[in-house]
């Protein structure tokens, strides 16, 4: 089972490449929105790395959003490309898509799982919140509970308003949480890596949790109004 992973949903560039249950490489660069400079060129690099070529991968997983407008298009283009066969005859990867929020509290999971490993600090919650931004003051945020599942609906809101909701036994994590001040619950910090799109999708594949290439579309939010409710997507 080699699955090679994208992640461009947000300012970091990066793919990953796994096997079976473990992470081979991976390739990132994180001087922000180089992904159409670099993602194509990881991706050969990779390969040629470690002599494969597309028809040896069984799967393709990408990060499906939310995030950046361009960052996800060039994702999903690259993903569908190397998904892609002329005829049913023809042989090409799986697509797999991965919520860029869910795979952030699946990472989470993780390493809470093995806090002495990944030096990560034990803490007592009920939930997890993932928050990742959206554009300036504007945040994205979605509920989990502690074992990494969905509980809530991806919402959008001002950075103002989301410092008011109630994140009482929660645990917070993202790759900026550290703008948010005067917190109760202590934030983590995690960036943005396809080492956390492979680690969900491997659970994907073996779920046989797959997308139809030719009419995948990531999540885009855009053209939105921001009010001072929350609002569901």
């Amino acid at each position: 089972m080699k699955i090679l992973s994208i992640e461009t949903s947000g300012t970091i560039c990066s793919v990953a490449l796994s096997e079976g249950d473990f992470i081979l490489s991976e390739l990132s660069n994180a001087d922000g929105n180089r992904h159409d400079e670099l993602c194509a060129e990881y991706v050969r690099n990779l390969l040629n790395e470690n002599n494969l070529s597309v028809n040896d991968l069984d799967a393709v997983a990408v990060s499906s959003g939310p995030g950046s407008f361009t960052g996800l298009r060039i994702g999903a283009s690259l993903a569908k490309a190397l998904c892609f066969k002329e005829n049913e005859k023809d042989y090409a990867p799986k697509l797999i898509s991965v919520p860029t929020l869910s795979s952030f509290a699946n990472e989470v999971v993780n390493r809470l799982n093995f806090p002495k490993v990944r030096n990560f600090r034990k803490v007592d919650f009920s939930k997890i919140m993932v928050t990742i931004p959206a554009q300036k003051d504007v945040l994205y945020y979605q509920e989990f509970d502690a074992k990494g599942q969905e509980i809530s609906e991806i919402k959008i809101c001002q950075i103002d308003d989301f410092k008011s909701l109630d994140f009482n036994d929660t645990l917070l994590c993202g790759p900026q949480v550290e703008m948010i001040e005067n917190l109760i619950a202590p934030p983590y910090r995690i960036e943005y890596s396809a080492k956390h799109i492979a680690k969900l999708a491997i659970k994907k594949f073996k779920a046989g949790e797959f997308t139809d290439a030719s009419t995948y579309k990531p999540l885009y939010v855009q053209d939105f109004i921001v009010k001072k409710k929350i609002n569901n997507i």
